[in-house]
């Protein structure tokens, strides 16, 4: 995995104890970058949706994710190399509502909840926190912070709220987007 996306996981989680592969290649193959959040050089991107959670999805996240999708679509990106991570079954839906809606196919690319994906890493990996409250940060546990950064191989975009998860500042998602914030790409328009 790219090192910035490996750095946050080995402080993070293991203490400082996990180093990158030297050998592979970390920089995203982009037929041409329309967006900035797309920079090959940019491996970790915040992208602020000022969406709120109701019943365990966010809708105007899963619009955006499926956009992110679109868009990666248009430039290149293989859809068996992208994978969107989320911590409820309902945002797995929402979103792939959001993808029909877009003329993407419902299993365009993989969208599994932080739980029940076993999968491989992947190019890239869209994760949606969906949580806009207190108690849903509290779900929002290290270890789902961890494995949804630890599949990206050479990007991955945390898609969220990010005046809630400042609002949260003891909380993982706010760890990742403090270190995101410092080391990669923060996107708020």
């Amino acid at each position: 995995s790219n090192p910035k996306i490996t750095k946050f996981s080995s402080e993070f989680i293991y203490g400082g104890k996990v180093l990158p592969n030297p050998k592979e290649n970390y920089e995203l193959n982009l037929e041409k970058v329309t967006y900035k959040w797309m920079n090959p050089n940019e491996p970790m991107v915040f992208i602020h949706v000022d969406g709120m959670m109701i019943d365990n999805s966010n809708e105007d996240e899963a619009r955006v994710v499926a956009w992110l999708i679109k868009e990666f679509k248009k430039v290149g990106i293989d859809s068996e190399n992208v994978v969107v991570l989320t911590p409820y079954r309902n945002q797995v839906e929402k979103i792939r509502e959001e993808m029909i809606k877009r003329d993407l196919r419902r299993n365009e690319v993989e969208i599994k909840t932080v739980h029940s994906y076993l999968g491989a890493e992947k190019d890239i990996v869209i994760f949606s926190l969906v949580a806009t409250y207190p108690l849903s940060f509290n779900f929002l546990d290290r270890r789902m912070v961890n494995v949804a950064t630890t599949r990206a191989k050479k990007k991955l975009i945390v898609v969220g709220n990010y005046n809630k998860v400042i609002e949260n500042p003891d909380k993982p998602a706010f760890e990742l987007l403090d270190y995101i914030m410092k080391n990669g790409l923060l996107v708020t328009e």
